[in-house]
């Protein structure tokens, strides 16, 4: 198929999506690339408010007949296509060629989306869920939202196959990525050997830096760079609540 497109068939895995995003009555849900439906039908059957965006016109017109008045279908592509202003869930199957372009749009510091649970490629998905992150995008996803692989998905799990396996990514919003916390990621990554107490230190007294990092477990000596994503989150949970 074009693009990485890969439709899901497994059931369990539709059900084990479904049981993680938990989905309600009134939520904005968008799914992108639903495809043939595979979980755009449990989704219309939840209360929530589905958007669905589609950029293959066939598959738009068999989704607006199935769904009609159940799950409002965009035609459009998710690269460039207009995202809500306000918050928002996403359950997808991501094709795998665009899913950077779509992560970097989801993760983007004013997204007001609150949490995803994608099927993404499996190397891809473990990368973004890596425990040190290894560039300054990277930090500022750590630090504002928490990223598992909840499970590995089997190729056989779509058709046509893929040639490698997939993934169940989860992310969920913990804070909103607050300008000291943008400026600190900045400067760490410009400085990479910088201690954090020190980089810390700039945005609170000395004394009050030093006590906000030992209470997120981070020893004030570790060079900035080397915070691992769960330091990264607690940071800057910390750095919101004391701002």
């Amino acid at each position: 198929m074009s693009h990485g497109i890969h439709f899901l068939t497994d059931k369990r895995v539709v059900h084990a999506m479904l049981r993680s995003a938990r989905p309600a009555a009134g939520d904005l849900i968008v799914e992108f690339g639903p495809g043939q439906g595979a979980l755009t039908a449990p989704l219309s059957r939840t209360g929530a408010r589905i958007l669905a965006i589609e950029r293959d016109p066939a598959f738009v017109r068999r989704l607006e007949r199935r769904f009609a008045g159940q799950v409002r279908v965009v035609h459009a592509d998710l690269r460039d296509v207009p995202l809500p202003r306000r918050p928002y869930a996403v359950v997808a199957n991501v094709p795998f060629a665009v899913s950077t372009a779509l992560v970097r749009r989801l993760l983007h510091p004013t997204s007001p989306m609150t949490g995803a649970d994608l099927l993404v490629e499996w190397g891809f998905a473990v990368r973004l869920a890596r425990s040190c992150p290894r560039t300054a995008e990277e930090a500022g996803w750590a630090a504002s939202y928490a990223i598992r692989v909840a499970a590995r998905v089997p190729a056989a799990s779509f058709s046509p196959a893929p040639r490698v396996d997939a993934a169940h990514l989860v992310i969920r919003r913990t804070t909103t990525l607050s300008r000291p916390v943008r400026d600190l990621i900045r400067r760490g990554f410009a400085e990479p050997r910088l201690p954090i107490a020190a980089a810390v230190g700039e945005i609170h007294p000395r004394r009050r830096a030093h006590r906000l990092l030992t209470s997120t477990g981070i020893d004030p000596p570790t060079p900035i760079s080397t915070l691992t994503a769960p330091q990264w989150n607690r940071l800057a949970t910390a750095l919101t609540v004391n701002s």
